[in-house]
């Protein structure tokens, strides 16, 4: 996203100790500046991309970050998008669960990480160790770069938004560094294996999120009901799954390269994840106003749920 079709390709988890065979990237987009406001007049008329050659060839997460993550309230995102995604994951793990049972355990896994941090800063408090994870290698390196500390000050005005949100006097520096530390890997993963997270193996972890990802990958109702079940392969029995979703998508823009996203309502989403085993505790919804709706902002509202494995 973002214009909160910010969907991320598919993904999965990494372990710190496992060695992972995996063909980084160095190509650096020396002075990536582009001018995000001449791109929409230049925005290519080919046929929608879509599947995993699709995203190998032409997803460049630099520009990726640079148009729907340049600031908290991005010109191409569709406004509201970025601080309803960072409240809502809040609200799901310091609020929602004081009466249901507080989502927490040792094992987190995030799938379909791309190349933010921004679906784990809330969840990485309530765990131990944390897990990411991305289809493209080059997502994964940019993670990389972040843990390292070689990618510095990206992600800070999002750190800072959400240490606003739970009143904390925590610095900037001490909420990165402890979320570096709960880190043990970052590895490949594809939802469309019998076993995404192969060659590594993991026992179900205790919550799992996944944001603009399942969206971004499945082409129909049939692919996405095999990759939530694979999913929740991932969950332990009684353990959390939050999801964050664009409703009534068709297509989103990275640069001048356009990829097809799944058109998917609530009911749908929500029907999906009951049928594979779980009851949902929280989900609420915007819908994004029409006179926010442009090229790059068509779908029809941000969703998020969150759901117990029974």
């Amino acid at each position: 996203m973002y214009h909160v079709n910010k969907h991320i390709p598919q993904a999965l988890v990494l372990h710190a100790h496992l060695t992972a065979q995996t063909d980084f990237r160095e190509t650096k987009h020396v002075g990536l500046k582009m001018d995000l406001i001449q791109c929409t007049d230049t925005l290519s008329t080919k046929s929608p991309r879509f599947g995993n050659n699709a995203y190998e060839e032409a997803f460049d997460a630099e520009v990726y970050l640079e148009m729907y993550y340049g600031s908290l309230r991005s010109d191409i995102a569709a406004g509201d998008m970025i601080p309803f995604m960072l409240k809502s994951f809040h609200e799901v793990f310091n609020k929602v669960y004081f009466e249901l049972g507080k989502i927490t355990g040792k094992r987190f896994l995030d799938i379909g990480t791309g190349p933010s941090i921004l679906s784990v800063i809330s969840a990485s408090e309530h765990c131990d160790s944390v897990y990411l994870s991305d289809f493209l290698p080059h997502c994964r390196r940019v993670l990389k770069e972040w843990v390292s500390g070689e990618l510095t000050d990206k992600f800070n005005p999002f750190l800072e938004y959400v240490i606003d949100l739970e009143k904390s006097e925590e610095s900037l520096t001490s909420r990165e560094n402890k979320i570096r530390s709960k880190i043990d890997g970052i590895l490949p993963c594809d939802l469309f294996k019998e076993e995404p997270l192969e060659p590594a193996y993991f026992r179900p972890f205790d919550v799992v999120t996944t944001s603009l990802c399942l969206e971004a990958i499945c082409e129909d109702s049939s692919s996405y009901k095999t990759c939530v079940k694979r999913i929740a392969s991932l969950v332990r029995q009684g353990g959390h799954v939050v999801v964050y979703a664009v409703l009534g998508d068709t297509t989103y823009f990275v640069g001048e390269e356009e990829f097809k996203s799944l058109h998917i309502s609530k009911g749908e989403v929500e029907k999906v994840w009951t049928e594979a085993g779980f009851t949902i505790t929280y989900c609420r919804d915007s819908v994004l106003p029409e006179n926010e709706r442009n090229k790059y902002c068509e779908f029809e509202a941000w969703y998020i749920m969150a759901a117990r494995k029974q």
